[in-house]
């Protein structure tokens, strides 16, 4: 074994160049796997852990836009089952001109809460700026899906009209000029795949203060509701159906957005999957012909080195110990590459979801991707290791 050791250390110090070299490459193309199949799991999750991170609410109750009317938020709080409820009102914005004044419901929604909604429950995912401060009236937070279009940015100002919602206004709208300024880009779950054009969900963010401030104005109001854990979802929502008085009640379950959000990230995923599989076995055809060449151009001494007493055991041996810094430097990079790239991740609608973009470390995947690289590098090198080992020598 002494023998086997100073062999291999004495090439390694003539020769460390090309097992580098190719463990570099190796190593770069291991770590395209590593993060297609970090990116699959974080595109699987991304929706899930924004649900955790934002305190998501289970269910959005309200009446049928009926005008001047609302659930009775504390007999829903009292329903089976309830933990916490937020009262949303829901303002309806166009900008400045004459298309305010007139036509259809206007294009722009915006919510304000109750200091429950959206700061203790159903928080959004802030991606650039802050939260409004809720004693400040003219603050805004914007949804992804209008900073995209590139219809406001943090700091720029936000000049609005507020209008009535049609159904509550048989007799002509009703307007009043407003003056916001945008201090966040957020996204909430219900953005998350769906069609930007789509009229829905949060697209503004507005205050408590502004809702005091505004509390003669007609409004359209909502409940978000969470449950405790292990509630029974079927006998509240049974139960939440009669609070309505006779009226029609909405409810929509985050079950649902859950499900949709699902369908539409599993195509990435599935992608990401194929992709890693098919560059995995490329990757494996090219480095393993470049390795057994390697191999094979190292073992030029062999011959030598049987007369000298080293069977084909230990030749064998030495074949897996040339491979080896080959193998440790593509195990390494593999995962600093992974890391480094993992900024690309999530992909599709999934990335809108990612609740902390950036760097991601996915412990099980580095540690998998470490041994499996390093492993299977050593596996394609035991084959011409053996061959070469096998060679009989006059």
């Amino acid at each position: 074994m002494r023998a086997l050791l100073l062999r291999w250390k004495a090439e390694l110090r003539q020769g460390w160049r090309a097992p580098v070299v190719l463990g570099i490459v190796a190593g770069l193309a291991g770590g395209a796997v590593l993060t297609a199949v970090a990116g699959a799991r974080r595109t699987d999750s991304a929706y899930q852990r924004m649900l955790a991170v934002t305190d998501a609410v289970d269910y959005t109750m309200r009446l049928a836009a009926v005008s001047g009317t609302a659930l009775d938020a504390d007999a829903v709080r009292a329903l089976p089952g309830v933990e916490r409820v937020g009262v949303v009102d829901r303002f309806y914005l166009t900008t400045p001109g004459p298309r305010s004044t007139v036509g259809s419901r206007p294009p722009v929604l915006a919510s304000s809460s109750d200091g429950i909604s959206y700061r203790e429950i159903g928080r959004p995912v802030v991606v650039e700026g802050r939260m409004p401060d809720p004693d400040r009236p003219n603050e805004i937070l914007v949804s992804r899906i209008l900073a995209d279009e590139g219809s406001f940015d943090v700091g720029d100002p936000a000049p609005l009209v507020l209008v009535t919602p049609d159904e509550t206004a048989p007799d002509g709208l009703r307007t009043e000029r407003v003056s916001f300024r945008v201090v966040g880009v957020g996204t909430t779950p219900d953005q998350v795949a769906v069609d930007q054009r789509r009229q829905g969900g949060l697209q503004m963010l507005l205050t408590p203060a502004f809702a005091r401030a505004h509390r003669d104005f007609p409004v359209e109001r909502s409940l978000q509701i969470t449950l405790r854990d292990g509630a029974d979802a079927d006998a509240f929502v049974r139960a939440a159906r009669e609070v309505g008085g006779g009226r029609a009640v909405d409810l929509v379950s985050t079950r649902a957005d859950a499900a949709r959000v699902a369908r539409a990230t599993r195509p990435q995923e599935i992608a990401l999957e194929v992709f890693a599989i098919v560059l995995a076995l490329a990757a494996l055809l090219i480095v393993g012909q470049a390795l057994a060449r390697q191999l094979f151009l190292a073992s030029v001494d062999d011959a030598t080195l049987s007369a000298l007493g080293l069977g084909r055991t230990q030749r064998f041996g030495l074949g897996l110990l040339r491979a080896l810094p080959t193998a440790v430097v593509a195990a390494l990079l593999s995962g600093l590459v992974s890391v480094l790239a993992s900024p690309l991740m999530p992909i599709g609608p999934a990335r809108d979801a990612e609740p902390d973009p950036g760097i991601a470390v996915d412990a099980m995947v580095l540690a998998a991707g470490f041994v499996g690289v390093a492993v299977v590098l050593l596996a394609v090198a035991a084959i011409p290791s053996w061959r070469l080992a096998r060679r009989p020598f006059v």
